[in-house]
C-alpha cells in the first residue's frame, strides 16, 4: 500500500474502514465489559481527520443504549407513542415503509425520525402519521 501525503474524501473512508475493523478486532474485550463500540462520521483537513467513535453501554437482555435509544424511551410517552416503538416499522399512505430511529422532542410540529427502508434517507415525520401507521401494523 502507498503512503497517505494527503487525505481527502477515497482516504477518509479508507481510514474509518481501518479503524472499524480495529475496533471489531478487540470486540471479545469490549463485551467482556458490556460496551458497543461505533465508528460514526468524520471531519477532516488535507492533513487530519477526526472521526467520531460512541462507546454504549448493553442493557442485561443486549441492547444497546445509544444515546438516541435512550432518548425516544424519555420523550416517546409525550408524543403519544411506546418506548417499544423505537426500531418499529410502518407504511405511510403513500405506500412508502419507514423505521422509527429517534426523536426530536424540540420540534414539536415533526417530531418522529424515520428512516426510508428502501433509500436509508432518514425523515422527520409529523406524530399522527407515525401514529396511523403503527396502528395498522396491530
Amino acid at each position: 500500500m502507498d503512503k497517505i501525503t494527503a487525505i481527502g474524501r477515497p482516504e477518509v473512508r479508507f481510514l474509518r474502514q481501518l479503524l472499524s475493523e480495529a475496533i471489531d478486532g478487540n470486540n471479545e474485550y469490549l463485551e467482556e465489559v458490556g460496551i458497543h463500540a461505533e465508528v460514526g462520521h468524520g471531519r477532516f483537513s488535507s492533513n487530519n481527520v477526526t472521526f467520531k467513535v460512541t462507546l454504549s453501554v448493553k442493557s442485561d437482555t443486549g441492547e444497546v443504549l445509544k444515546p438516541e435509544v435512550l432518548a425516544f424511551k424519555e420523550h416517546a410517552v409525550s408524543f403519544g407513542l411506546s418506548a417499544d416503538d423505537f426500531g418499529k416499522q410502518f407504511q405511510t399512505n403513500d405506500r412508502k415503509t419507514y423505521e422509527i430511529v429517534g426523536l426530536a422532542p424540540r420540534s414539536w410540529k415533526y417530531p418522529v425520525l424515520c428512516k426510508n427502508t428502501r433509500t436509508g434517507k432518514v425523515w422527520k415525520l409529523p406524530i399522527d402519521s407515525v401514529v396511523r401507521g403503527l396502528s395498522r401494523n396491530k
